[in-house]
Order: C-alpha cells, then structure tokens, then sequence
C-alpha cells in the first residue's frame, strides 16, 4: 500500500524557491516521483502558488529576476 499526502501551496512553492524545509519538500517530490507516495491537493493549488508568485514579484523584485 501506498502512502498518501496532502501537499498544500507551502510544500510546493518550496519545490522551486529555497525556503525553510524545503529539503523536506523535495524529500516528497522524489518519492512520489519514484511511486512510492500518492500525492493529493486542494483544488486552488495552482491559484494559491500563484498568488504567492505574484507577491514574492512585488515585495522582492530583486529576486523574481
């Protein structure tokens, strides 16, 4: 049986942004990338990662590029 985690916008912004815990985050991708762990997300997963998108653009233009 495989197991099964509910991954919200705060773990998957961390696949992409360098924040705390995102070693762990990572950990997550991988396996499910390996089929080891069923990933499940809310409905407004893409709307919430990227209104946090949005607001790192705004408050850290610096950053975003």
């Amino acid at each position: 049986m495989m197991d099964t985690v509910v991954v919200d916008s705060s773990v998957a912004i961390k696949w992409f942004v360098v924040e705390p815990y995102s070693v762990e985050a990572h950990y997550i991708i991988e396996e499910y990338q390996a089929g080891t762990l069923t990933l499940l997300a809310p409905d407004l997963l893409y709307a919430e990662v990227g209104n946090i998108v949005m607001r790192w653009q705004r408050y850290f233009p610096r950053l975003s590029g």
